[in-house]
């Protein structure tokens, strides 16, 4: 049966950023077949663009954050919980389940147990076993050596993991257990063995591992009575011949540190490692990666939870040429850059092709990370330059560039759409208060620097924004662009970075979360201000365009996105019914 999705048809408009569309019928029509009437016309495929370069699927590293990386890996390094479509935290049974120890005389304070699911295999036939985790709580907390960018992390003190054991123990920072499910997130459970492999260690290592920056923190030595499997006595992880990552990790050898971080970051980079060879635990493996930076994404077959219900994706990077590929029947869904409408003058053929295109802000906050060191080692200084933000200015840029009315925002620990933002109202209005006169006080004749990724077309309009807000204070802000390939680093190339993130796994010297009472929430929100580690500014603008024939595809409040559930995208061969647009997600 020939595929409906590159049949060409006139969209309908929807208002919302994605409409849930409800399964409907039967049948899964085939992709891949050839068009008849021209058998040099390029191959149908089932597309899905994203508004970021293809650069990594490593998460957790810092250009996996700037770049969205999350995006790529939701379905390959599904995390121990998933942001759902209205912002809860859905248990991920499929790779492990987290317990908090109960409270009692002889049991430990602020300690959560973990069980690696048995089924939880990787593509390669390696079980995923503690030693995976174990080397993402190493990579959050040594940012220097691992290139990382998980500050959640920082409220670990310890797990304790017997090489190659299912089982191990996570614990906190006093007062912190209750942050337990932001821990190991997309993209971050990545493969030990592959890492400790690329790194240069054991037989079958492959040549060319670089070194990392030297003078991180090595993490605590890892013990626990659990019973191991997949590892032996010598602390050698069993079938790959290589030692195992706890144990090259708790040597406290500073070299052994800085190679098992320069290949953490290396090996998921998918312009140098090709990503076919590396193993993927989630219900997808990438199998191929083209000239233009395409990913082709495949069904798992190690994977032992449902089938995912689309075969084969393509998976198209930024500044892609849409009409080509919606020319070429290459694309179903898109995650888009909220100014590609404009490119061109028009639509760039979405509404002729079937496609179901929306535009809405989001609930992650485009927002800036100051340095503690330089201009803003002072906390007295960060809080002056918040003063001399005026919000509506920036808000202002950002919808002359997208098109996208968004949403000015002082909160970090809840999103503007949360049902407990009016009754933060007052924190709010303190956080978003304009006084360029306590500015100027401070910061008179001070150079702020401010990187972003220049991929993002609305940040450079941001930074200009600000640079004529701030310049009535005495301040001069010089933009920083830069590109993935040369992120830079906060604190030496730029004093402040501006991106996109929701609160999810961010605040790390705060216990409070987006699911704490309201009190503590406001506490939070108080305290956070004062610190002035981040200035939030507005919301995330969002552009969409959905297949009528595709079901089940539903947007996400965190990092992943639309990502967040594609093993459950299931095309049809009639157009599906689209039900009412849901309230906002909760962030």
């Amino acid at each position: 049966m020939p595929p409906r999705f590159p049949h060409l048809r006139r969209a309908r408009v929807v208002p919302a950023v994605v409409t849930a569309l409800v399964t409907a019928g039967a049948g899964l029509a085939a992709c891949g077949t050839r068009d008849d009437a021209d058998p040099d016309a390029p191959q149908p495929a089932f597309g899905y663009a994203l508004p970021v370069p293809l650069v990594t699927t490593n998460a957790g590293s810092a250009v996996g954050v700037a770049t969205d990386a999350a995006k790529i890996s939701a379905r390959l390094y599904p995390g121990a919980f998933l942001n759902g479509p209205n912002g809860q935290l859905l248990p991920n049974a499929d790779l492990v389940t987290a317990a908090p120890v109960p409270p009692g005389p002889d049991a430990p304070a602020d300690a959560v147990d973990y069980t690696v699911a048995d089924a939880a295999t990787f593509s390669d036939s390696v079980p995923v076993t503690c030693d995976d985790f174990y080397l993402a709580w190493a990579a959050g907390v040594n940012p220097a050596a691992f290139g990382s960018d998980m500050p959640v992390y920082r409220s670990v003190t310890s797990v304790d993991c017997t090489p190659g054991s299912r089982t191990f123990r996570v614990t906190f920072t006093p007062g912190h257990a209750g942050r337990y499910r932001e821990l190991f997130g997309i993209g971050q459970v990545l493969p030990a063995h592959t890492v400790v492999a690329h790194a240069g260690f054991g037989d079958a290592a492959p040549a060319g591992a670089g070194a990392g920056d030297d003078g991180a923190d090595t993490p605590a030595d890892a013990s626990g009575d659990a019973g191991t499997t997949g590892a032996d006595a010598a602390g050698e992880t069993a079938g790959t011949g290589q030692p195992d990552v706890v144990s090259l990790l708790s040597s406290g050898d500073a070299d052994t540190l800085d190679r098992l971080g320069a290949a953490w970051r290396d090996t998921f980079t998918l312009a140098t490692t090709d990503p076919a060879t590396v193993p993927t635990a989630g219900p997808y493996r990438i199998t191929g990666r083209r000239a233009d930076g395409s990913l082709t994404l495949e069904p798992n077959p190690a994977w032992r939870g449902d089938a995912p219900g689309q075969g084969s994706i393509v998976m198209w990077p930024a500044r892609v040429d849409y009409r080509r590929i919606i020319a070429d029947r290459q694309l179903v869904i898109a995650d888009l850059p909220p100014t590609v409408r404009d490119a061109d003058g028009g639509d760039t053929g979405f509404s002729g092709a079937g496609l179901r295109f929306s535009t809405a802000a989001g609930t992650r906050v485009d927002g800036l990370r100051l340095s503690d060191q330089g201009v803003f080692a002072p906390a007295e200084n960060r809080s002056a330059f918040a003063r001399c933000i005026d919000r509506a200015a920036v808000v202002h840029a950002v919808q002359q560039t997208t098109g996208v009315d968004v949403t000015p925002t002082g909160l970090r620990v809840i999103a503007p759409s949360h049902p407990l933002a009016p009754r933060l109202a007052d924190i709010n209005g303190r956080a978003t208060a304009v006084d360029r006169d306590a500015a100027k006080a401070a910061l008179d004749g001070a150079t702020v620097r401010i990187g972003f990724l220049g991929d993002i077309s609305r940040y450079a309009p941001m930074v200009t924004a600000l640079a004529g807000s701030c310049a009535e204070a005495g301040v001069t802000v010089v933009p920083v662009p830069r590109t993935a390939d040369d992120l830079g680093q906060l604190g030496v190339d730029y004093d402040a970075v501006l991106d996109a993130r929701s609160s999810f796994a961010q605040n790390p010297d705060s216990p409070v979360s987006v699911f704490s009472p309201l009190g503590d929430i406001r506490r939070a929100e108080e305290e956070l201000d004062t610190q002035t580690a981040t200035i939030p500014l507005t919301t995330e603008p969002r552009a969409i365009a959905v297949n009528d024939h595709v079901a089940n595809v539903v947007d996400n409040p965190g990092e992943a996105g639309l990502s967040w559930n594609m093993d459950r995208w299931v095309e049809h061969d009639a157009p599906v019914s689209s039900a009412e647009p849901s309230a906002s997600p909760q962030a």
